[in-house]
């Protein structure tokens, strides 16, 4: 049996099209990967804001039925 040659030029053909695909599915989740991140920020920092309004306005209602003895 004699070995067939290898089509170089088809091989790296073949080669550069998967590191390409490679590098946008990497590049797809590191931009997906941010955008999630952005979003959870985000999130985080409205729910501490909403916690924060909400504590202010029970010491507000405190201070409002604490009855005043003199």
């Amino acid at each position: 049996m004699t070995k067939k040659p290898i089509d170089l030029d088809a091989y790296n053909k073949q080669l550069n099209q998967h590191q390409q695909r490679t590098k946008e599915v990497a590049e797809t989740y590191r931009q997906k990967s941010k955008e999630l991140e952005h979003h959870l920020e985000s999130s985080a920092r409205s729910r501490e804001e909403a916690l924060t309004r909400e504590i202010a306005e029970l010491k507000q209602a405190t201070k409002r039925n604490v009855p005043r003895t003199k």
